[in-house]
């Protein structure tokens, strides 16, 4: 059998990247019953066996194994509540595209994201999109955002899909990984690929005039071979980020700067909320936390804020 990795699919159709080329492959019918909790047994990124088929006008296969996944990132679906959908496996680093307007990202969406890539051990990275559109204010405030998350450890871009300022900085970062690139419809994921590749035409949109929100333009996900050494993965605007796998009781441990001041707190079962003596709270105080930080931390306690 061959080795390959998932690089789209399309209904039950996938199509398998392999040493010796890309395959039409359809999924072998019992794997379809070993992963109840999500609505696609098989992501793009995943790594699989595949035997071939006989077929004069395209290389074909059937889908035989599906090996363990190194990590992955999913949402809740859309069409069924008790189930996720994934949105990628086996990534390397994932970019969160961040817009201040046009539309917005809001912060905890932000937070929430970092949080479920601390969880599955996936590197993180903010890039601050459409720079060239916003007035002096609006800079200041990114200016603030990118201090916040760059001392917690985070890497922060500013980039422009027009004037390309820091396209070649942020493609250096991208070197010898599968990288994930995700953020609500409109942020410009897709314009951002395009400029990384100037030879792709991948399509794109312009926001709604009535809303300024987003319209969708990639349907599914996707990887694609920007070179020999970076690998992209483009996939759907999403609203939000389910919280789903990680138990409550370890959020606190998925804040980075939390944990840097956490053997301070008195107690070592310390929940950072209302303890006397905590250093994280002792922390935020004296400014050292951010607020809008401690204020995600919270929300994600709320037992209505798992499906977000």
């Amino acid at each position: 059998m061959l080795q390959g990795t998932v690089y789209s699919s399309m209904g039950k159709q996938y199509w398998v990247k392999t040493e010796h080329g890309l395959y039409k492959c359809v999924l072998r019918g019992r794997i379809r019953l070993d992963d109840h909790g999500s609505t696609n047994p098989i992501s793009v990124g995943d790594s699989v066996s595949i035997s071939t088929i006989e077929d004069d006008k395209v290389l074909s296969g059937i889908i035989q194994e599906i090996h363990p996944r190194n990590n992955y990132l999913h949402r809740k679906s859309t069409q069924h509540s008790n189930k996720r959908q994934i949105l990628a496996s086996n990534i390397d680093q994932a970019l969160l595209v961040v817009t201040l307007e046009y539309p917005r990202t809001h912060i905890q969406f932000i937070d929430r994201f970092l949080v479920t890539l601390e969880f599955q051990n996936i590197l993180g990275c903010l890039v601050f999109n459409k720079m060239d559109l916003y007035n002096s204010e609006q800079l200041k405030t990114i200016e603030r955002l990118k201090t916040v998350y760059r001392n917690i450890g985070y890497p922060v871009f500013n980039i422009s899909t027009i004037s390309y300022r820091n396209i070649d900085k942020l493609k250096h970062s991208m070197n010898n990984k599968l990288n994930l690139f995700v953020g609500n419809s409109g942020v410009g994921k897709t314009s951002i690929i395009n400029c990384l590749d100037k030879t792709l035409d991948l399509k794109t949109s312009n926001l709604t005039a009535r809303t300024s929100v987003g319209r969708h333009t990639t349907r599914r996900a996707q990887i694609i071979d920007i070179n020999q050494k970076i690998r992209i993965i483009d996939t759907p605007g999403i609203k939000g980020l389910g919280l789903i796998d990680i138990p409550t009781e370890k959020i606190k441990h998925l804040f980075p700067e939390f944990i840097k001041v956490s053997h301070l707190c008195t107690y070592s079962d310390c929940n950072h909320i209302d303890e006397p003596n905590c250093g994280v709270l002792d922390y935020m105080e004296m400014g050292e936390i951010a607020q809008s930080r401690y204020d995600s931390y919270l929300s994600m306690l709320q037992p209505d804020s798992r499906y977000r």
